[in-house]
């Protein structure tokens, strides 16, 4: 029990000995130097950095300790004070284990490599220069360890945007101070716009007293415009900070200033093509992070594009009156001052909304009060008028009040139902007057109507107490409130006793004259109809014959006398299939429409021409398809549709030449139903006669009376079908008829 004890007190110590190691490792924060070559409080070093960190703050979570030193080189550019501070720097840093250096600005590398050896050998540096030459990298930039960024400066993008935005401009100063940084920016300047000076006016107020130059840029004449560069010193030794110097500038000078960097937006200038030092510390921060994640700096490339964009100060803009229509696409405008109409837009608005609103509001009331007014006299009117209609053109109104069970009718109305004036009527009361087999398809028709709200027509009969039945159209529709429940129903009836009486009588005798034409075309072919029933009777008397002859020679068998039997019965059958189609084809009978199979119908009217067919050499050729959907139709009238197309076929091409005698007869399913086609091969269809072939009493025949092909369309029409025709491509023609597919339900 003691040993154990023991061995938890040294485990206790080994844990409390080792974990703050353990930590300390895994929490060693990574160390980041920045040396910037001039003085401290410049806006370009504050962008850099303040970018620069937050980048790395927000792609990575590791602690990262920021050292910054600035060099100070252009108020102290003595080699001693270089010398000096580096030593410094390696006292001040000799116990860091530095991890990158991000060195800014230019001369900085010289530096390094005069007195920085012992302190940044090996450091992963990241040199941010200004090129020397457009897009030309230092040489030390592809040395090991050391990568960098070039901040280009695009100078001739930047004057042709200033010239774009103040096109008047002949004379163009360039404004430098006399510090080496200036002198460095002059040269860049003097290299861009060397092509220019045969086009503009170029000058360069380089190093100038304060005083003096600031009395130059406020005397220019106004074809000018001022690029300003940089101005750390003037030629008597004053420093400024270059945004400092150019605020004293752009105040004083009569024309627009323009600029090279984000840093001087605020101070005066009105913009340009300007470097972003944000972005140029955004690209520094993601090189940084991408060195402290272990991939060497000479791997990286140099980073030359992607930190320079349009930039414009607002109030410079409308100081010197550039039009919005001259500013580059994609601009930033910085220091954007609203109108008062541009900030107060939507409260101004909102006010004047709520002013129009009160007064439509006020006017609405007034014009409702008058148009309802109106309304009374005019619906007052309306329904005078509406009755007076109603009973010229003999028709009833009514109106079901659905939740109460009333029925209203206008006079007329109960008339025409048989109502007497003052007997109250609701729905069962109406139904009981409508005839008893069509009672059940008007209740569905209401219930159509209640639960869709769609306006229905029905035409139904009705019984009267005398016991005579009258034909009465009924139109009507439910009013729905908000939630879609039927309120009422209206609706207007019609007694059509005496259209419905002349239909009947249009179709009688339409059967009629299809019952003749079927009629006179089987007088056509009475020839081949005694010809196809002489085959069958013929072959039945040789049979019997010849069963007569076996019995009296006694060596007739049972087997042969029940062959001979057999052959006489299908004989005999033949010829009741032939009869009992002519009597459907003559017999005078209601029509009568059920499922039917259309190749079975192609195939009795073969069984009827096949013999005419062959009297006239004509050969009938066939290409059913297999499978055919059934049709609802009458058999006689569509036997007498197919016989009628192959008799027109038939006497189209009796002058044709032997080896064109001949039709196809095709059925196929298509997308709306079933097809028959008859395609002959005659003279085809002349473009005049194309369109009034199927009209009534139009013929092509010397003696045809132009009923049958009407009377083809007819009843392809009372099927729900059409029928057309077409020439063919290679001669002839072709008449098609289609009827829909049966609906299984």
């Amino acid at each position: 029990m003691r040993s154990c004890k023991i061995s938890r007190f040294i485990l206790l110590l080994m844990l409390l000995y080792l974990s703050p190691a353990s930590a300390s490792d895994s929490l060693q924060a990574k160390n980041v130097l920045l040396l910037f070559s001039l003085e401290p409080g410049l806006p370009a070093y504050d962008l850099i950095y303040a970018n620069l960190r937050a980048t790395l703050d927000k792609q990575t979570n590791e602690p990262i300790n920021y050292y910054i030193e600035y060099l100070d080189c252009s108020r102290f550019p003595n080699e001693e004070y270089q010398r000096q501070l580096f030593s410094l720097y390696s006292k001040k840093y000799s116990a860091k284990k530095l991890d990158v250096c991000v060195a800014v600005s230019q001369g900085i590398e010289s530096m390094l490599e005069k007195y920085g050896k012992g302190l940044f050998a090996g450091v992963p540096t990241i040199f941010i220069e200004f090129p020397s030459l457009p897009g030309q990298a230092p040489p030390y930039f592809r040395k090991p360890h050391t990568t960098g960024i070039l901040m280009g400066l695009d100078l001739k993008k930047n004057l042709e945007t200033a010239l774009s935005l103040y096109p008047g401009a002949a004379n163009v100063y360039i404004v430098t101070g006399a510090s080496p940084t200036d002198q460095f920016f002059l040269a860049m300047a003097k290299n861009a716009f060397g092509p220019y000076e045969d086009t503009f006016k170029i000058s360069y107020l380089q190093g100038m007293p304060m005083d003096e130059l600031l009395q130059t840029v406020g005397n220019l004449s106004k074809d000018s415009l001022i690029i300003y560069m940089s101005y750390l010193r003037d030629a008597v030794g004053r420093v400024y900070y270059p945004a400092h110097a150019l605020k004293l500038i752009s105040d004083k000078a009569n024309v627009p200033v323009f600029g090279m960097s984000d840093t001087y937006i605020g101070y005066g200038i009105v913009g340009g093509y300007m470097l972003s030092f944000e972005r140029v510390g955004i690209e520094a921060g993601k090189m940084v992070l991408r060195v402290l994640r272990g991939e060497p700096p000479e791997t990286l490339p140099v980073v030359r594009e992607g930190m320079n964009l349009f930039m414009f100060d607002w109030r410079q803009l409308k100081r010197w009156k550039i039009s919005e229509n001259r500013w580059p696409a994609k601009s930033e405008i910085r220091f954007y001052t609203p109108t008062f109409w541009q900030a107060n837009r939507l409260y101004i608005l909102g006010i004047l909304l709520l002013c129009v609103i009160e007064s439509l509001l006020i006017a609405g009331l007034l014009f409702q009060r008058r148009q309802k007014r109106i309304a009374m006299r005019e619906l007052q009117e309306s329904e005078a008028r509406m009755r007076m209609a109603a009973s010229a053109a003999e028709l009833a109104l009514w109106v079901w009040d659905i939740h109460k069970d009333e029925i209203w009718l206008t006079p007329k109305g109960r008339t025409m139902f048989g109502f007497s004036d003052s007997e109250p009527i609701n729905s069962m009361r109406f139904l009981e007057v409508m005839a008893d087999e069509d009672r059940k398809s008007i209740r569905q028709f209401l219930k159509f109507a209640l639960e869709s709200g769609r306006e229905y027509e029905i035409e139904h009969r009705i019984v009267m107490q005398s016991g005579d039945s009258q034909w009465i159209m009924t139109r009507g529709q439910a009013d729905v409130d908000e939630n879609k429940r039927p309120l009422r129903m209206r609706g207007v009836s019609a007694d059509i006793s005496k259209r419905k009486k002349a239909e009947e009588e249009t179709a009688r005798l339409r059967d009629e004259i299809s019952r003749l034409s079927r009629i006179n075309m089987l007088n056509e072919l009475s020839g081949a109809l005694a010809h196809e029933l002489n085959q069958p009777l013929a072959a039945i008397l040789s049979t019997a014959q010849a069963g007569i002859r076996f019995l009296n020679s006694g060596t007739a068998n049972s087997e042969l006398l029940s062959s001979i039997f057999q052959n006489i019965v299908e004989d005999d059958k033949r010829a009741a299939e032939v009869i009992t189609s002519l009597r459907s084809m003559v017999k005078k009978e209601k029509s009568e429409k059920k499922p039917v199979h259309l190749n079975d119908i192609l195939n009795d009217v073969l069984k009827i021409y096949s013999s005419e067919a062959a009297a006239l050499n004509l050969k009938i050729e066939t290409d059913l398809a297999e499978s055919l959907p059934l049709c609802i139709g009458d058999k006689v009238h569509l036997r007498q549709v197919v016989l009628n197309l192959i008799m027109n076929a038939t006497d189209v091409m009796s002058l044709a030449l032997p080896e064109n005698k001949k039709m196809i007869l095709r059925t196929k399913v298509a997308e709306h139903g079933v097809q028959v086609s008859v395609w002959d091969f005659g003279l085809g269809i002349s473009d005049i006669n194309k369109n009034q072939i199927f009209e009534p009493f139009f013929t092509t025949k010397t003696t045809g009376l132009g009923i049958g092909l009407a009377l083809c369309k007819t009843i392809i029409k009372e099927h729900g079908g059409r029928i057309w025709a077409e020439n063919n491509p290679d001669g002839g023609a072709t008449f098609t008829f289609e009827l829909p597919v049966m609906k299984n339900d």
